[in-house]
């Protein structure tokens, strides 16, 4: 799929009621009945005469069977995107905060 083709499936998701074929381009065959969908965006952002870069982390999580989505919860910091480290530590608290919402 194409860059443009998810961010419009996940916006929609996101922002508007979508329907099932939005969430059906942005999960795979499968054959479970839940899907985890992480989605990472960065943007670039010029504050005086520093650049600054802004970064967030989607966590969805779609019910295969219904084709709806049971959970979203999006994460924002700055840091440079480089920093994988910083990244790891945002998705391992997502998805912290994901298990607590299910309470396991």
């Amino acid at each position: 799929m194409r860059y443009i083709e998810q961010m419009k499936a996940s916006s929609k998701i996101k922002w508007y009621d979508s329907d099932p074929s939005d969430i059906q381009k942005l999960v795979e065959k499968g054959s479970g009945n839940k899907q985890l969908y992480v989605e990472v965006v960065t943007y670039g952002a010029k504050d005086s005469q520093i650049p600054k870069w802004k970064n967030k982390v989607s966590i969805f999580v779609f019910d295969l069977e219904l084709t709806r989505l049971l959970y979203l919860n999006e994460f924002e910091y700055n840091c440079d995107p480089r920093d994988s480290n910083a990244l790891e530590k945002v998705i391992h608290y997502g998805l912290n905060q994901l298990k607590d919402e299910l309470g396991q």
